[in-house]
């Protein structure tokens, strides 16, 4: 019978890792299934009982005799029914009418150590395997998780020293095999062709006070595909860098689109009810100057509740998508989660784009960086299939977002890296009291900084 939460004997010890060598390469596990004898369905499930969750990469339920294999990367922070708390793997609801009895459970480790279990399954009844060990032997994979062939395109509000063109920006580019058009004379918005990479006009940004007449625009690239798309950013980074000495400041950001052609109403709202729940969590790795940006601000406090259960229940209950849109943007495009690019009523007289755009991120050249955020949002918006519960207070909310919903192991880390780095350094501008002006500065942005002062590369 299906248990809430779910059972665990309090007579079983959980194993315990006895030196720093096994916290770092050893998990204990259970596996086993659970049966909903209201549903009539079975579910697999994997719980990391002790030890670091991030050395496994992702678990296997391979299906006999058809073979068939289901990997789940994603995971979730559960209490069982002897009080602790567990990561948990699981294959939801198989109905036992098809239910195979023999499964293969496979755990993957983040260096390619493997452990394979045998799983023998009486359909209509819980079972619960002993714990078991997993050793890693091998160094972690560092690797991202691939980024699927989906279509994205990226915006780089940048500047070059005064001296320098938009046709030489253009030379530049089109030297590497890349087309790109110089908009930055006669732009319209709505003029756009999203086959080719564009110079275009930005009024919302300034130059730094160090070079007050420098060249600044907006390089906006065409529709992007998955792994090339990546690839290509990077070829065409590298040349705008050949150009000359490129600027960023506070007034400036770095902005993401995400194809979401064909994605439904639900589908929309689980991508919303991800961003606003993790919002706080994803400020926390971004530069402080972006909190106060009037260009990003903030989708959570536009809306007109408080509290993660009725923001929660504001999203759910939208019945259009048009409700959505108003509810998640309004009044304007400048927020963090931007969606007025599918709203019809905002696209009547210009070029409508299926995207979404992600507004947060600071202004940057550096494509580690960008790399990093395209897959970011690009997992996001994949991974958001769904519906997120609501933030529950044992859970961590960093956690929640990476393991839930980002599913991605190098991201997890290196954002994780990120925060920390900028906790450092608002610490140190705060006890100083003063703006850093080197390239890496991310001190708070108050005063003149919005015009242009300071640098913000993110």
């Amino acid at each position: 019978m299906g248990r809430t939460p779910p059972y665990r004997s309090s007579d079983r010890s959980i194993p315990l890792l006895r030196s720093p060598s096994d916290r770092r390469k050893v998990i204990y596990y259970e596996y086993g299934t659970e049966y909903n004898d209201v549903t009539g369905k079975m579910s697999l499930f994997v719980d990391i009982i002790n030890g670091n969750p991030d050395l496994v990469d992702h678990v296997g339920f391979r299906f006999y005799p058809s073979l068939e294999t289901h990997n789940v990367r994603k995971r979730t922070k559960v209490k069982l029914s002897d009080g602790n708390f567990v990561w948990r793997f699981t294959l939801k609801q198989h109905n036992v009418t098809h239910w195979s009895k023999k499964v293969t459970v496979l755990v993957y480790g983040r260096g390619g150590a493997r452990r394979v279990r045998q799983l023998t399954a009486k359909p209509t009844r819980d079972f619960r395997e002993r714990s078991l060990k997993f050793l890693e032997t091998r160094a972690l994979n560092r690797d991202y998780v691939v980024v699927p062939d989906f279509r994205f395109g990226v915006e780089f509000e940048t500047s070059l020293s005064g001296d320098t063109t938009s046709q030489d920006v253009v030379n530049e580019i089109r030297a590497i095999g890349v087309e790109v058009n110089d908009l930055t004379r006669g732009y319209r918005r709505g003029s756009e062709n999203y086959q080719s990479w564009q110079l275009v006009p930005d009024e919302s940004t300034v130059c730094s006070r160090s070079d007050p007449n420098c060249n600044r625009f907006e390089l906006v690239s065409r529709i992007l595909i998955g792994e090339g798309g990546l690839a290509e950013c990077q070829e065409v980074l590298a040349a705008l860098k050949r150009v000359g000495k490129v600027t960023c400041n506070k007034s400036m950001g770095f902005h993401v689109h995400v194809d979401v052609t064909g994605l439904s109403l639900e589908h929309l709202k689980n991508i919303c009810l991800n961003f606003v729940k993790h919002e706080s969590v994803i400020d926390s790795f971004m530069p402080q100057s972006r909190l106060g940006s009037p260009f990003c601000q903030s989708n959570r406090d536009a809306i007109s509740c408080v509290g993660n259960g009725p923001i929660h229940n504001e999203i759910v209950s939208c019945d259009n998508k048009n409700n959505l849109y108003d509810i998640i943007n309004p009044g304007s495009r400048y927020y963090k989660l931007n969606l007025q690019n599918l709203n019809p009523a905002q696209n009547s007289r210009k070029q409508s784009k299926p995207t979404i755009e992600f507004r947060q991120h600071s202004c940057t050249t550096d494509f580690v960086k960008v790399e990093a955020w395209v897959r970011f949002c690009t997992s996001l918006v994949q991974n958001s299939v769904e519906r997120p519960q609501k933030l529950k207070d044992y859970e961590d909310p960093f956690d929640s977002l990476f393991d839930t919903v980002i599913q991605d192991l190098k991201l997890k880390e290196f954002y994780r890296q990120r925060r920390e780095e900028l906790r450092h350094s608002n610490h140190h501008s705060h006890n100083h009291n003063h703006n850093h002006n080197d390239e890496n500065s991310h001190s708070p942005c108050c005063g003149p900084c919005l015009k242009g002062g300071g640098s913000c590369e993110g």
